[in-house]
């Protein structure tokens, strides 16, 4: 009976949850055609990584990995992009998984309370640790560059470059606040 209780939440919570989807990609369906990347290759990558996932390999650490190199995601947008994600396809997994194999209900019940919280509470701390990460590094490297010029009156035309010379968006001063 319980489980039963608990398959039917699943179906209801993520039905829900795609029915926002669709409604709030439909209202956005402008900002949807500018977004980079190939949706063949989001299709193929998504396959990919869920199927890894089926064997207890990390779809968020493949995904973090992944999204920024191919310059689909941008840090600050990660952490929602990661969880929006794998909502369908682990609903999925947990349909398929929880219907087929006997699982304890303490067994059951703490992981899913434990991704409720952690999906809820999380992008807000990794969100403001990368910023200020990236502040930081962003500190350093512009102490280093300080002091190569002072120490050593050499030809440093590598550091002369836009790297160095960034400045931070009032967006990302912002999410640090």
């Amino acid at each position: 009976m319980l489980l039963n209780t608990i398959l039917v939440l699943i179906v209801l919570v993520n039905g829900t949850f795609i029915l926002q989807l669709v409604r709030d990609l439909i209202a956005h369906k402008q900002e949807l055609r500018t977004e980079p990347g190939n949706p063949i290759a989001l299709a193929f990558s998504q396959f990919i990584i869920f199927f890894l996932s089926t064997f207890g390999i990390s779809d968020f650490a493949i995904g973090a990995s992944l999204y920024p190199k191919a310059k689909w995601v941008e840090d600050e947008k990660l952490p929602g992009t990661l969880n929006t994600a794998c909502v369908v396809p682990v609903a999925a997994m947990a349909l398929a998984y929880i219907s087929s194999i006997e699982v304890g209900l303490a067994t059951l019940l703490i992981p899913i309370i434990a991704q409720v919280i952690g999906a809820y509470i999380s992008p807000r701390f990794v969100v403001k640790l990368l910023c200020f990460a990236n502040l930081k590094y962003i500190v350093l490297q512009r102490k280093v560059h300080n002091i190569a010029i002072q120490f050593f009156p050499f030809n440093y035309s590598f550091f002369d470059n836009a790297f160095f010379k960034r400045k931070l968006s009032p967006v990302k001063v912002n999410m640090c606040a």
